[in-house]
């Protein structure tokens, strides 16, 4: 229990500024520096991670695709409609709507700050079950401590 409260401390420091609505976190801080906004805008946008990759360009829009149609239709979509001629949204491996953190953050309509508490659960379930199992093989508290923190947050 000890090493959970402490890797949820760690994963809560990293995350802490996204939970007050200040900010959101997202890879995508050169598309929106880049992106089609209004300059006032764009200054917003601080220094952070700047990576084109798959969470700003597939994960994030799916989700709040997902998000926006449970809460206009009431029902989790089944086709993407605005993918070029249409896509398969359930089977797409990237939409991931029934991945648990995913799921609630769909059905809670994908809030701003659904994305710092993904990341918060990601942090610290992923060091802890890796401490988990450094414990199963039997290494002491410490070493398993550190082997958590070297998967989670490494």
């Amino acid at each position: 229990m000890r090493a959970l409260l402490i890797y949820a401390a760690i994963a809560l420091s990293l995350v802490w500024p996204a939970f007050g609505g200040d900010q959101v976190l997202s890879a995508g801080a050169r598309w929106a520096r880049t992106g089609p906004f209004p300059a006032a805008q764009r200054a917003l946008v601080p220094d952070g991670i700047d990576i084109l990759s798959d969470s700003p360009n597939a994960y994030v829009p799916f989700l709040r695709y997902a998000a926006d149609r449970w809460i206009a239709d009431g029902r989790l979509p089944l086709w993407k409609s605005t993918a070029s001629c249409g896509a398969p949204f359930v089977g797409n491996g990237e939409s991931a709507i029934y991945y648990p953190t995913n799921l609630i953050a769909i059905l809670l309509g994908a809030p701003s700050w659904v994305y710092a508490a993904q990341a918060f659960v990601k942090l610290t379930l992923g060091a802890f079950f890796a401490y988990l199992l450094a414990r199963h093989l039997r290494l002491s508290f410490l070493a398993a401590l550190l082997a958590g923190l070297v998967f989670g947050f490494g």
